[in-house]
């Protein structure tokens, strides 16, 4: 959910003046402002933009028919000409400006009545034109919303059963009904059941108090309005609305005659406490209990045992309240001893069947050893209902992939793998925009991950194992890191590698796994792939990249700078798709914390693939579905993985022979 605040509080127009309260809607938590489109030019519009996206808010836009010389449900074709030249000018400025969507009364003038309701010619008429103008809106990248309003202010749409039908009428996508309390609270019944008819043709929702006042002040019934949009599955904009007596037009036209509030401020922390109070947005709630989590390994010696930690804690969804930490028992002692830990054990059956027997024992268990020590816990964990967050690769062997794959399909329990890299909001942006055809078919993936890390000889705990074929499995380099490379190319594409060649070396004397692959790919679609990783490349660190070259342009992705995606569109300059900016999409936007220009990493996008399963299991918990947004790696990729290092040994074995996957 994204929470908005309308600036016809204040103006018709936006102008740098108004931009100190713009910063104070920031501030008290708002993911964004709703402008007034009843003015000026694209030109201003862009420049208001700039501006907006610098204090780091997102854009919906507001806007009307506003006089019926310019009606696009006339039926006179000229007036309807006007009225849809009139719409494609606000689109046009919303586009200009980053707007994500546009909504408002743009069916018919305001005030107008006829005296009995809309004819059906004028209902055909408006959804032609609707329709028109959301092709338009559409190839723009913005999103419509149209409004009922009630009986008092227009004849045409005031229920959202009549807007339902216009939606259905029009059937173009991004093309949607708003939900507004004022007008529902006067036309609808029930407000629960209103929103249950239109159900996903809401795509925009005000909230605003049944005297135009202070949200929360009045009558309306948020609760009721909040639990039914949760049961259809809304989770866009909710956006504050009021009016007062400082704009003499609105207060005219809404027939606001006394003073509704103490001050503007007063609606701005109002209004934000009105929707984080009934919404509970998962990421920033406090009120949601948290969920007992154990570790098995992860001791004071391992760099990502104290990764998960803080990505487990970083949005207060797992509270860490056991482990078998480490491959001895006073090691484990020590580990659990360094982290305040009180219930210590000295291995994960111990602590398994001491937990199980507990009212408050754990409810999920990270899984972080080595690669050989995944198999026996996670199985042990799914087996016992117990959710288990596990490392990459899944398990040592192909074999026992599909084994622990078998018991988490028939297991009451969730199991979640951390391909963390899927975590980060421009991963889920590119992925987005490959699935929306931005690109149009791939033609070309290539994915790389160079590191330097091992060019020579190192004797530590860390770099031993990894080298070791009996606790890393058949992969090294190709394991270690070429499986994050893999997952990462078949995430953001969608495709999958059906064949690859192989030729995978090892460069530093006397090590028994691979520290170098170059591997060919292909893909389903025709798509054609190269995949680099190396762990001998000099001067890289941790440089994760992917290219994806479609009919119609290209994206470029690097972990080292994961706040940026390059999109190179066809005959156009290639730009920068910046995190947190207006340019970025919804699935970016729900995994984003930060405004642009502060940047997220990676115990960030680490901490996003907990948020999720922490979503997944507290849904799980109460026999509910979790938003369709939401999604993490499981044992498919889990499988995909260990079926990806298998077919590249086979390859390489074979002199680079094609091999499938």
């Amino acid at each position: 959910m994204l929470a908005g605040f309308n600036l016809l509080l204040w103006t018709t127009h936006l102008t740098d003046a108004l931009l100190p309260q713009c910063e104070a809607i920031k501030r008290a938590g708002y993911d964004g402002v709703e402008l007034p489109v009843f003015e000026g030019d694209p030109a201003h519009y862009r420049a208001m933009g700039a501006r907006l996206d610098g204090i780091g808010l997102r854009r919906t836009a507001v806007g009307i028919v506003q006089r019926p010389e310019a009606n696009p449900m006339s039926l006179n074709l000229a007036a309807r000409e006007a009225g849809l030249d009139h719409l494609k000018w606000m689109v046009e400025c919303c586009a200009e400006a980053g707007v994500e969507l546009l909504c408002g009364p743009f069916h018919g003038p305001l005030g107008i009545f006829t005296g009995t309701g809309p004819t059906e010619r004028e209902l055909e008429v408006l959804a032609h034109s609707h329709r028109q103008m959301a092709r338009v809106a559409h190839d723009a990248g913005v999103k419509l919303s149209v409004e009922p309003l009630n009986r008092f202010e227009c004849y045409v749409l005031n229920t959202m059963a009549q807007s339902k039908a216009l939606v259905d009428d029009v059937g173009f996508p991004g093309y949607g009904c708003l939900f507004d309390t004022f007008h529902a609270n006067i036309e609808e019944r029930s407000l629960g059941d209103a929103i249950r008819h239109a159900g996903r043709a809401i795509n925009h929702v005000h909230f605003s108090e049944n005297d135009r006042g202070t949200p929360g002040r009045g009558h309306i019934n948020y609760k009721e309005v909040t639990a039914a949009l949760k049961e259809i599955g809304y989770d866009d904009w909710i956006v504050i609305e009021a009016f007062g007596q400082s704009l003499a037009e609105i207060a005219a036209a809404t027939k606001v005659w006394r003073p509704l509030f103490g001050s503007e401020d007063e609606v701005v922390q109002a209004g934000i406490d009105v929707i984080q109070s009934h919404w509970a947005e998962p990421r920033q709630s406090k009120t949601k209990r948290r969920i007992k989590l154990g570790m098995v390994g992860g001791g004071n010696e391992a760099f990502i045992g104290a990764v998960h930690r803080i990505a487990a804690r970083l949005d207060d969804h797992f509270d860490l309240v056991a482990g078998a930490l480490s491959s001895t028992p006073e090691k484990s002692q020590a580990s659990g001893q360094a982290l305040g830990l009180e219930r210590i054990y000295p291995d994960f059956n111990a602590m398994l069947t001491a937990e199980k027997a507990r009212e408050d024992g754990v409810e999920a268990v990270a899984i972080v050893t080595p690669n050989h020590m995944h198999f026996e816990p996670a199985a042990a964990f799914l087996r016992a209902g117990i959710h288990v967050i596990c490392e990459k690769p899944m398990t040592l062997t192909v074999s026992e992939a599909k084994k622990l794959a078998q018991i988490a399909e028939t297991s009451d329990a969730l199991f979640v793998l951390t391909h963390n890299y899927t975590g980060y909001p421009m991963v889920r942006h590119a992925r987005q925009m490959i699935a929306d055809g931005a690109i149009g078919r791939i033609r070309v993936v290539q994915v790389e991950y160079p590191q330097e890390w091992l060019s020579d000889e190192v004797d530590n705990k860390q770099a031993t194992w990894r080298t070791d074929p009996g606790k890393s499995g058949q992969g090294g380099s190709i394991g270690d890191i070429g499986t994050h490379a893999f997952n990462l190319a078949e995430y953001v594409t969608g495709l999958e590698v059906t064949a690859l060649a192989a030729d995978l070396h090892s460069f530093v004397p006397g090590r028994r796994l691979d520290d170098n692959a170059h591997i060919l790919l292909r893909l389903t679609g025709e798509a054609r792939g190269m995949l680099w990783s190396s762990q001998v490349a000099h001067g890289h660190e941790n440089a994760l990249r992917l290219r994806v070259y479609g009919e119609k342009g290209g994206l470029e992705w690097a972990q080292e700078e994961p706040n940026t995606l390059w999109h190179a569109p066809e005959n156009a300059p290639r730009c920068a798709i910046t995190r947190g900016s207006s340019a970025a999409g919804d699935d970016a936007g729900r995994l984003t914390r930060l405004p642009t220009g502060h940047p997220e990493g990676y115990l960030e996008a680490f901490a996003n693939i907990y948020a999720e399963a922490a979503e997944a299991i507290r849904c799980h918990k109460t026999n509910e579905n979790p938003s369709e947004a939401v999604h993490f790696p499981s044992v498919h990729e889990g499988l995909r993985g260990l079926k990806f290092i298998e077919a590249c040994v086979t390859s390489s074995n074979r002199n680079g022979s094609w091999t499938e996957v």
